[in-house]
């Protein structure tokens, strides 16, 4: 718990005292809207621990997160698990809850191509141009990149998908969203998309039209879709407190509107053998 008018979180507790939870952002007022309200509700339930009100910090990328984990200056961040491992390892953080965002627990990477494509396994892809999304994401970007990157599969990035790449690597372009990546894989632009398996089963990112001339060449087994972690040092007693409500806030109706203003949270809970063995493949991916 940091003070809300210092930056030396190892300060005794003064009279006003806040819960703070952080975030990455590109989009400040947005993701503050998004923060808040939970960050409220959980300060507003902590007032018998001396906390007086909850606050949001911001970061600009992983790094910047890591470095406010480990000074104190953030609390508590809610992220994917590979930027959750990234702050355990650089900031000895602590995992502590498995977060259903969007309504769901885990999601998984898919690489999408035609039916009547030649490419039958990932290590056929030198050569090829595969569609990733956008650089922020984790099944359309990060995940596919490292799997790439463990089959020894260099990639190149082009500028457009017309463009042709080398013989011996994978070409890369970014489309900037699920429905782009479907399309330019339908239309043969691209030889390969890649996205999550929830970008492949809405009809709205990819339509039957095109998705049933579509195929799966490779898919991962699922990852956890988001956790929330917080930082070394934080009192034992606050983060206790914290675990129990949020375990409580999905079956509260006065968390409903925090919920779904933190990226459509069904529920918060515990992280079982089965998310912990997933974290491993995460941590591997990571090496």
């Amino acid at each position: 718990m940091a003070d809300s008018g210092h930056r030396n979180p190892r300060s005794a507790r003064n009279a006003r005292s806040a819960l703070i939870l952080g975030q990455v952002s590109s989009d400040p007022e947005r993701h503050y809207r998004q923060l808040k309200p939970l960050a409220d509700y959980v300060a507003e339930r902590m007032r018998d621990l001396g906390v007086e009100e909850g606050s949001v910090r911001l970061a600009k990328d992983n790094g910047e997160m890591a470095a406010l984990l480990k000074s104190g200056e953030v609390d508590w961040v809610g992220e994917t698990p590979f930027s959750a491992v990234l702050y355990e390892r650089e900031a000895g953080s602590q995992m502590i809850l498995l977060s259903w965002k969007d309504g769901v627990p885990s999601y998984n990477c898919v690489f999408i191509t035609r039916k009547d494509s030649p490419i039958r396994s990932l290590t056929d892809l030198k050569g090829k141009k595969i569609a990733f999304v956008d650089a922020g994401s984790s099944m359309g970007y990060h995940v596919p990149g490292l799997i790439l990157k463990r089959l020894g599969i260099r990639t190149v990035p082009l500028d457009n998908p017309r463009d042709e790449p080398p013989k011996d690597a994978a070409g890369t372009v970014f489309s900037g969203s699920g429905i782009n990546t479907t399309t330019w894989v339908f239309k043969g632009l691209v030889d390969v998309g890649v996205y999550s398996n929830i970008d492949w089963e809405n009809p709205e990112e990819a339509p039957p039209a095109m998705s049933r001339e579509l195929r799966i060449l490779h898919e991962t087994r699922p990852f956890p879709r988001s956790v929330e972690i917080v930082r070394p040092g934080l009192d034992p007693a606050v983060k206790n407190k914290l675990v129990s409500i949020l375990l409580k806030a999905g079956k509260d109706p006065q968390a409903k509107a925090a919920l779904e203003a933190y990226d459509r949270t069904a529920k918060f809970e515990r992280m079982d053998g089965l998310v912990l063995e997933n974290m491993k493949e995460v941590r591997w991916l990571l090496r």
